[in-house]
């Protein structure tokens, strides 16, 4: 399991990285993901097994109570992914995509952070 968080978090840590130095690529990466609804499917399992990842890896982990409230987290938004259905996630990626360059970058920001943090707690 703490191989599935570390792979997450270095993924996490590169899209991260991507969106802070080129905003327009995430912008486009999202868009092109969105628009089939089986990807709404494939996030929400994704995030379905990162999170019991997360759960099962925090005891040995140097962060545990990180990871325990990262894992349930998403699987909370795993199970909200889908009960929201593809219209209205695709209206909140919409609001995302919307938003200024600066206000995606801090999301990036965020989300590599949070990367090396998984990165870390697993090391």
């Amino acid at each position: 399991m703490p191989a599935i968080v570390a792979l997450t978090g270095t993924l996490m840590a590169v899209v991260g990285a991507v969106g802070l130095a080129r905003p327009g690529i995430l912008i486009e990466m999202t868009d092109s993901f969105r628009k089939a609804r089986s990807n709404l499917y494939l996030a929400s399992g994704i995030r379905l097994v990162v999170g019991i990842a997360s759960i099962q890896a925090a005891p040995e982990s140097r962060l545990p109570q990180v990871l325990w409230i990262f894992g349930w987290l998403l699987v909370g938004t795993a199970v909200l992914i889908l009960l929201l259905g593809h219209r209205r996630v695709s209206r909140l990626i919409d609001w995302w995509m919307g938003t200024s360059e600066r206000v995606i970058r801090v999301f990036s920001l965020a989300t590599a952070l949070l990367g090396v943090l998984l990165l870390y707690s697993v090391s």
